[in-house]
């Protein structure tokens, strides 16, 4: 596209944006920057504002200079970051997919070469302002070639055995051995397309020591300061609000996964991604990774980029695990205790525990390379030796047997409902208990006390009331200390919302807690549900 073809209200737009005089550049006015906003909003679909904008140099020549210039300016600096952030998205996003058409797949090359420039500019832009160096050096290599007469001569190759039982005979020059093999000559079998196994995009690019050096502090900067906000913003702003563009999720997966490999390789801190290091967290990757397999299953067409971002989740959780394993093997509590309270959640509910089995299950070699079948396996092992290392110290598992309850024919007796003045001598009763041991435990009440079920189909919300029954029932067959041990647990649990009660709560705030737990009236729902799964329960020793 040349220059001169450029829409004239496009070309003046460009124009009032300002000019470089020197290393000087001289701001017209903002209002321009908005204006090329508003254009590149009603572009075509060969997306030919973004192609003229590219001839123009409008960010090599305008909005680089402006925002380094001109930063006091906040809302044209604000304008400008909005405009780049348009311009240099990625040509795969402005068309969907890479087109079939070549007319519209060469707008999309044209696309990319400019973005390409745009990379370069930035780049280089910025290490002269922040005072780089760039040195770059070539190397020569040299390729000897072997001369060789027409009559090559014939080989006898010892050791390797042809069909028959003496040695290969080789018929070509020496210097070609090293590409032999017993299907030269042989007809490539043809596999057809539907068929071929899907290939790997990763590429590994090694940039100069000083590029790495600068992008090292650049990341660290950005987890101390800032990481966890921006990664709340962005979930909660663009994507739990739909405010973000489709398929803008990907860049919120890939963040978390670089910003979390890279704390856990220097100097492993917790809190600078603590935002991320969360049950919600693991639930939005475990949603995302099933709509990615239906939508690979459904849309044929594009099931290669919906492979891609399934292997992306499979990372992000991967590196959760990680983060979690981590944090398991620290030397402070606070930590430990946040690993266990994590862990606790993702052994005990299904859809976490099965993940790795489904995937498993539904490899296909066709959509799915090689590296996302090595991810998955080293996933899996990884989340069984956290399940092994879990389970290890403690005493016993809960697993519900299934089986079917009957009823009976006959009538039962309705239980009558304790008075008032029970429930006031039984608080008195199990009130004395509690403070005469000094709120202390045994650790065989510890560690049986499970107030959550992660193999029965009880929705979570039912199973923190169902939680509050057994407390209250344990209160009124005069059983303290199991109540406060099932207190304590559901608070381990649950720690949101304070329904167990806050983390640093005081022993008289506990006894307090059970008291309005015991004078409570539970809906009888629950209690149904109490009486019917937790006769089913057996206990197994590991």
């Amino acid at each position: 596209m040349d220059l001169y073809m450029m829409n004239c209200e496009l070309l003046a737009t460009c124009s009032a944006l300002g000019y470089l005089e020197g290393d000087v550049y001289h701001k017209e006015g903002g209002k321009s920057v908005k204006d090329l906003i508003r254009y590149l909003r009603h572009e075509d679909d060969t997306r030919d504002i973004r192609q003229q904008l590219g001839v123009g140099q409008i960010l090599q020549n305008d909005l680089l200079p402006i925002i380094t210039q001109h930063m006091q300016d906040k809302p044209l600096f604000d304008a400008c970051i909005r405009l780049m952030v348009n311009l240099t998205q990625p040509a795969l996003l402005c068309f969907v997919k890479v087109p079939d058409d070549p007319a519209f797949r060469h707008h999309y090359l044209q696309v990319t070469s400019y973005l390409q420039a745009y990379k370069e500019s930035v780049c280089l832009y910025m290490f002269r302002r922040c005072g780089f160096g760039l040195r770059f050096t070539g190397r020569v290599v040299g390729v000897g070639i072997t001369g060789h007469s027409c009559f090559c001569g014939s080989y006898v190759v010892e050791g390797l055995k042809s069909i028959g039982e003496k040695d290969v005979i080789f018929h070509q020059g020496l210097h070609n051995f090293k590409n032999y093999s017993h299907d030269v000559g042989k007809p490539v079998r043809r596999v057809p397309k539907g068929k071929q196994m899907a290939q790997d995009s990763e590429s590994q690019r090694h940039s100069a020591l000083n590029v790495r050096l600068f992008l090292r502090e650049f990341c660290i900067d950005v987890l101390e300061n800032c990481y966890n906000r921006l990664m709340y913003l962005v979930n909660q702003e663009g994507l739990i609000r739909e405010r973000a563009q489709q398929h803008d999720e990907t860049y919120y997966l890939w963040a978390i996964t670089f910003f979390m490999a890279f704390n856990r390789g220097q100097n492993f801190r917790p809190d600078v991604v603590s935002e991320t290091i969360s049950i919600r967290t693991f639930h939005f990757i475990e949603k995302n990774i099933t709509n990615y397999y239906e939508m690979m299953l459904t849309d044929r067409k594009d099931a290669t980029s919906w492979s891609r971002r399934m292997h992306l989740a499979l990372k992000v959780n991967q590196e959760l695990l990680l983060t979690v394993n981590e944090m398991d093997r620290s030397k402070d509590e606070k930590i430990q205790h946040s690993s266990n309270v994590i862990k606790s959640n993702i052994f005990y509910l299904m859809e976490f525990r099965e993940i790795f089995l489904t995937l498993l299950h539904k490899y296909d070699e066709r959509m799915q390379p090689r590296s996302f079948l090595r991810d998955l396996v080293e996933s899996t092992h990884l989340f069984l030796k956290m399940l092994e290392r879990f389970c290890k110290g403690r005493n016993n598992l809960v697993v519900q047997k299934k089986r079917v309850k009957r009823r009976k024919r006959s009538q039962k007796t309705l239980q009558t409902e304790p008075t008032a003045e029970d429930l006031a001598q039984t608080w008195q009763i199990v009130s004395q208990e509690l403070r005469t041991s000094g709120f202390q435990l045994s650790e065989s009440l510890t560690e049986g006390a499970v107030p959550f079920d992660a193999t029965t189909d009880t929705p979570v919300d039912e199973q923190r009331t169902e939680a509050l029954v057994r407390i209250q029932d344990c209160i009124i067959s005069h059983a303290g200390p199991e109540a406060l041990s099932l207190l304590r647990a559901a608070r381990a649990v649950w720690p949101e919302g304070d329904a167990f009660g806050s983390v640093e709560v005081e022993p008289e705030e506990e006894l307090e807690l059970l008291k309005q737990i015991l004078f409570t009236k539970l809906p009888s729902v629950a209690q149904e549900l109490y009486s019917a799964p937790w006769n089913t329960v057996k206990k197994l020793d590991v």
